[in-house]
């Protein structure tokens, strides 16, 4: 049975959402990303780290299942959704992106004739 499951992580007050599709053989076969902040403002340092690790290792875990069902070799996310510029919308990124593999470019798939590597957008980001 094909079913789509909706995780919203546990970010404080930031927004980090994943909608995962699933196919009849419970296959991950289309992942979306709305958002990957983290609300850092919390005093208690030490669960704030915990709750980071815990929503990257998930994040991570996700897409290596992604990557797999796709057939590439390293993470893949179908979508990146980013609903506007406020920090704690993006700030996740930083650490998705030291985990991404360079080779994420099939060069087999004529469709990607625009591909935009998404560490190429990410050196732009200036961070505050």
């Amino acid at each position: 049975m094909e079913r789509v499951v909706v995780k919203i992580l546990a970010v404080g007050m930031a927004s980090e959402n994943l909608i995962e599709y699933y196919n009849g053989e419970d296959e991950l076969v289309y992942l979306a990303m709305v958002d990957c902040g983290f609300e850092d403002k919390y005093s208690d340092k030490e669960k704030v780290e915990k709750l980071k690790s815990a929503n990257l290792d998930y994040m991570l875990k996700k897409m290596t299942e992604r990557g797999t069902v796709a057939k590439k070799d390293s993470f893949y996310l179908d979508l990146l959704l980013l609903t506007h510029k406020d920090r704690d919308h993006w700030n996740l990124l930083t650490d998705v992106f030291k985990n991404f593999s360079p080779k994420t470019y099939d060069s087999s798939n004529k469709k990607n004739e625009e591909f935009t590597d998404l560490r190429e957008i990410h050196k732009g980001i200036t961070y505050k």
